[in-house]
């Protein structure tokens, strides 16, 4: 993927110094602590699932050589990639804030076509203000599109929210390709990189996580705790055009 190599080439010559993955969040030391969702495939075969390759002997190794394996169709592997690319990133405080990215999303699709990729906590508040609400899951609950119908869906909507897992799972460029030029584009979740070169590929608004308390942090990643239930984090917003900032 073009994106995931632009970021890799990126990355400063670092190495790993610690390495965690948690049931739903993996986390990974270089520069600084990065997230990633933790992705596996269900039902597993031998060509897209296993184990970590390099298991045991991560800590040391350069960011950008684990980073690679953001590339790999093993999504477990992918999923330790993207942790290592988001804990390179060097992150300029002036450029992020904590704005919701929910009242974002409100601000922007307020009577428009909306459509998120992923079921997110806030889809029921974001019903009440688009005009049409579509949101896309692989594994649809009632009321959701099938990820199948996403091509067909997505040229009509005027604000799209992508999950950040599309760049684990290798989706994201099709996502992008079926998006009008027009559209206002946000991705979110912990998988997020807070790179400005996400903006040359068509994002607008990046909504993703940063550890501001080790200990506390992972003390919940390594003990299972979901996303939402994870404290010691700031939720935090990057914005192509800094004269959204506030």
């Amino acid at each position: 993927m073009e994106i995931l190599n632009t970021l890799i080439k990126d990355l400063p010559d670092i190495e790993i110094k610690n390495a965690i993955i948690g049931a739903f969040d993996t986390a990974v030391l270089s520069r600084h602590w990065g997230m990633a969702s933790t992705l596996k495939l269900t039902p597993c075969n031998a060509s897209h699932c296993g184990g970590i390759s390099d298991a045991g002997n991560l800590i040391g190794m350069p960011v950008k050589k684990v980073a690679e394996l953001s590339l790999s169709n093993n999504l477990l592997e992918a999923s330790l990639g993207l942790a290592a690319i988001n804990s390179a990133i060097e992150i300029n405080e002036e450029n992020i804030t904590e704005i919701n990215a929910l009242d974002i999303l409100t601000e922007h699709g307020l009577n428009k076509n909306v459509a998120v990729i992923g079921h997110f906590p806030f889809v029921n508040k974001l019903k009440t203000v688009a005009g049409k609400l579509y949101i896309i899951e692989k594994s649809p609950q009632p009321g959701d599109m099938h990820e199948s119908m996403t091509e067909d869906i997505l040229p009509d909507m005027d604000v799209v929210a992508i999950t950040a897992t599309s760049l684990a799972n290798h989706t994201f460029e099709t996502i992008m390709n079926s998006i009008k030029p027009s559209a206002f584009v946000i991705m979110l979740g912990p998988s997020t990189p807070l790179s400005k070169a996400m903006f040359d590929f068509g994002i607008t608004v990046l909504s993703g996580s940063l550890i501001s308390d080790e200990p506390l942090a992972l003390k919940y990643i390594t003990q299972g705790a979901s996303y939402k239930q994870i404290n010691g984090v700031r939720r935090v917003t990057m914005v192509k055009d800094k004269r959204r900032k506030r």
